[in-house]
């Protein structure tokens, strides 16, 4: 298999990934628990967009959902 340049890859972006990491970010970022509608607002995505990234990370044990929120 060829290896790609740095330069490659840095135009080489995968939207979904970059999206779920963003979440994790910003709820590491946050002490508190975030809602949907939060998250959804400081990442300028839409609500349904952030549930179900949401929902594959809860799957996948990188996020739990709180009762509270």
């Amino acid at each position: 298999m060829a290896r790609t340049s740095i330069k490659d890859r840095a135009i080489y972006r995968v939207q979904v990934l970059e999206r779920a990491f963003d979440i994790l970010d910003a709820l590491a970022a946050h002490d508190a628990e975030l809602a949907l509608a939060e998250l959804s607002q400081r990442l300028h995505l839409h609500r349904s967009t952030v549930h179900r990234l949401l929902v594959v990370l809860e799957g996948s044990r990188y996020v739990e959902k709180s009762a509270s929120t």
